[in-house]
């Protein structure tokens, strides 16, 4: 299924989250704990598009959502086995895809939510989302992929999104 990432969607995604920063502070004022400080990006790089050229931008981005009982366990084992061989493979072309990240997902929640982690994959073209060729010589981490699927309580789903517009503040 192919959606648009549209102003309108944007505007529900702002308001889950604001209401789960809202309710943050709320229970970080009602509970005087000392802080703790907790860095939430390590090892991360930053790929900047280039909206000035769409054949060198990102176009099309494919959400992968993960239901687990142990979400940061399944990050982990992500940054451990899947993000170096991603890397690995992007730096020598051996696959579309432009970068990759994944996340532990904070809100929403609910019944009716099911994953707790989601992983992102950028790519120029719709036929490199939909289908992304990999070079022959590939050797895929085996062991790491599955230990992944063994923590996943279901499938996998997936949505890939035409990045339509990007904003972003000046750096």
């Amino acid at each position: 299924m192919i959606q648009l990432l549209t102003f309108s969607n944007m505007q529900k995604i702002k308001q889950h989250y604001s209401i789960l920063i809202v309710s943050l502070f709320i229970t970080t004022a009602v509970v005087a704990q000392p802080r703790q400080h907790i860095n939430i990006d390590n090892d991360w790089k930053f790929a900047f598009g280039n909206a000035a050229n769409p054949e060198k931008d990102f176009n099309y981005v494919v959400i992968n959502y993960h239901n687990t009982n142990y979400p940061d366990s399944l990050i982990n084992l992500e940054k451990k086995y899947w993000q170096p061989f991603i890397q690995k493979a992007m730096d020598k072309g051996q696959t579309p895809q432009q970068a990759w990240g994944n996340a532990v997902v904070l809100a929403p929640q609910g019944d009716n939510i099911k994953f707790t982690t989601v992983s992102y994959d950028l790519f120029k073209t719709l036929q490199d989302a939909l289908m992304p060729n990999w070079d022959t010589k590939t050797v895929f981490p085996a062991k790491g992929l599955s230990m992944i699927d063994k923590m996943l309580l279901t499938r996998r789903g997936i949505t890939v999104y035409r990045i339509v517009k990007v904003v972003t503040a000046p750096m």
